[in-house]
């Protein structure tokens, strides 16, 4: 397959495509061998995790009271700086 994609690339840059079907070859050129430089993942305390888990999934309009509830026990005196 990377015999294949080398192909593609030198056929791409040699023939003028058009724009999708240059897109696509791009696509597949990454998905078959992604960049190697990657983002570092953020890490975070677990205390921002578990408040962004309670957020972005659980929070539904039927879990609203149970939500706050979890939230309202989190200790907010020593984590001030990120209110």
């Amino acid at each position: 397959t990377g015999a294949m994609l080398d192909v593609f690339l030198r056929l791409k840059s040699a023939k003028n495509l058009d724009g999708q079907q240059a897109a696509l070859v791009e696509g597949v050129h990454n998905a078959c061998r992604p960049p190697e430089h990657t983002a570092p993942k953020r890490v975070r305390p677990p205390v921002r995790e578990y408040i962004r888990h309670l957020i972005f999934a659980v929070l539904t309009k039927n879990t609203v009271p149970q939500v706050l509830k979890q939230l309202r026990k989190l200790p907010w005196a020593e984590h001030e700086r990120y209110v």
